[in-house]
C-alpha cells in the first residue's frame, strides 16, 4: 500500500486529460502542516476541465477511466487505487477554486524509490474546509 503509486495514478490521469487538476485535501493535506495521524482514505479535490453546464458534477468520467486502468473496488466510500480508498470532491463553489487554484506543489517519495510531485491544499484552506464541515474530529 503506497501513496506515491496512488498519486502517480493521479498524475496520470491528468496527463490523461480526465481532469485538469487536483490536489490532496482533508487530512491528508493536513498532513502537510502537522504531526502525522492516522487517515484511512486520501480526499482529492479536482476540476474538469469542460466546465459543466448544470451545476450536478459527477465523477463518471474518473470512474470510467479507473475502469479502464482496472481499479474498480469500493472501499470507505472511496475508490481503491493503489491500496487507498480515494475519495473525490469536485469543486463545488468559489471556496473550492480558490483552494484548488492555490494549492502548493509537494515533491516527496512517500515511502518509495521514486519522488513523486502532488499538489497540498494551503494550511488556510485546509482550516477553512474543516470549519465549513465543522466535524468534531477536524477541530482538534
Amino acid at each position: 500500500m503506497s501513496i506515491g503509486k496512488t498519486l502517480q495514478v493521479l498524475n496520470q490521469m491528468v496527463a490523461d486529460g480526465i481532469v485538469e487538476q487536483y490536489a490532496i485535501a482533508g487530512a491528508g493535506a493536513a498532513l502537510n502542516y502537522i504531526e502525522p495521524s492516522v487517515t484511512e482514505a486520501l480526499d482529492i479535490l479536482i476540476s474538469f476541465e469542460i466546465q459543466p453546464t448544470s451545476s450536478f458534477v459527477t465523477i463518471g468520467p474518473i470512474v470510467r477511466y479507473m475502469t479502464s486502468k482496472s481499479y474498480t473496488e469500493w472501499r470507505k466510500e472511496g475508490l481503491m487505487i493503489e491500496g487507498w480508498p480515494v475519495h473525490f470532491h469536485p469543486v463545488a463553489d468559489s471556496l473550492d477554486r480558490e483552494a484548488l487554484d492555490s494549492a502548493i506543489t509537494v515533491e516527496d517519495n512517500f515511502g518509495d524509490d521514486v519522488p513523486v510531485s502532488t499538489r497540498v491544499l494551503s494550511p488556510q484552506h485546509v482550516v477553512a474546509a474543516a470549519v465549513r464541515t465543522a466535524r468534531p474530529k477536524d477541530f482538534i
